[in-house]
């Protein structure tokens, strides 16, 4: 599946075997020399600047850093911000450390969050130089009027159905490489998996309740939103009530309708 104006290859971004933040292992990108080469593992931006300035962080949108092995010919670097990014290391000498980087396109319409990207990966493009602190939880690059630094995103434990709400942000049109993936603006509809199997539904100013079961499977009665929630209320609802089985994987959840059409769900921060 594609975003709506995706132009990036995803498969560049599948950081296979990416080790997490407390793993000291390095793997290569430049020659061998220390001060190019760039640590295994997953890392989060806590501040930045470029020839401009400051780089203002917007903490609903972590600026990560992931760096994995690719058998044998140097690490595979990739993140996300807003689109989801990926960079091809150079494998020895001066200059910049990284080509690229390229990103997918779609675009995020909270405030500074597109220019904190843009700025983010033109810093990135300029890096030629990495230190790491010495118990590997802090990593710094610098460049050209360029500085980055990280610390270690530890793994965070895989969601459970249930104890949560789910809001949804995106929708498929289908399970196809070529189908398209529509964000959903704005708050989405909330769900709750309850203890008692039944599921609560809150979008706009319905509330409906379905069922589910630790088989994987879940059903939904048709409902009526009132006319004061038009757009995508409207889509998410009639969906839902095509809605059939559900899987948590990578930290969100995928409720999918047999026709290949699904929702995508994210866990709701406590308060949120």
């Amino acid at each position: 599946m594609r975003f709506l104006s995706v132009v990036a290859v995803a498969a560049t971004l599948a950081l296979g075997a990416t080790a997490c933040g407390t793993d000291t292992g390095t793997t290569p990108a430049g020659g061998g020399d220390p001060a190019r080469t760039l640590p295994s593992g997953t890392w989060v931006l806590t501040a930045g600047e470029d020839p401009d300035g400051p780089l203002a962080l917007v903490p609903t949108h972590p600026v990560t850093l992931e760096v994995g092995p690719r058998d044998g010919s140097g690490p595979q670097v990739g993140g996300r911000v807003c689109n989801s990014y990926f960079a091809e290391p150079r494998a020895a000498g001066d200059g910049p450390l990284l080509e690229g980087p390229g990103s997918t396109e779609m675009a995020c319409l909270e405030d500074g969050v597109m220019e904190l990207e843009s700025r983010y990966l033109g810093a990135l493009a300029r890096v030629d130089t990495v230190a790491t602190s010495g118990d590997d939880d802090r990593l710094e690059l610098t460049g050209d009027g360029v500085r980055l630094v990280y610390a270690v995103d530890p793994p965070d434990p895989e969601p459970t159905l249930t104890g949560q709400a789910w809001s949804v942000d995106s929708i498929a049109s289908g399970d196809e490489p070529d189908d398209t993936v529509s964000s959903v603006p704005g708050v989405g509809a909330q769900l709750r998996f309850l203890d008692d199997r039944r599921v609560r539904v809150r979008s706009g100013c319905a509330v409906w309740h379905g069922r589910w079961n630790d088989a994987g499977t879940l059903h939904f009665p048709p409902v009526d939103l009132c006319r004061a929630h038009p757009g995508p209320d409207i889509e998410v609802a009639a969906l839902l009530v095509e809605v059939k089985t559900w899987q948590i994987a990578d930290g969100r959840l995928t409720l999918a309708a047999r026709d290949g059409r699904s929702l995508g769900l994210t866990p709701v921060p406590p308060g949120g």
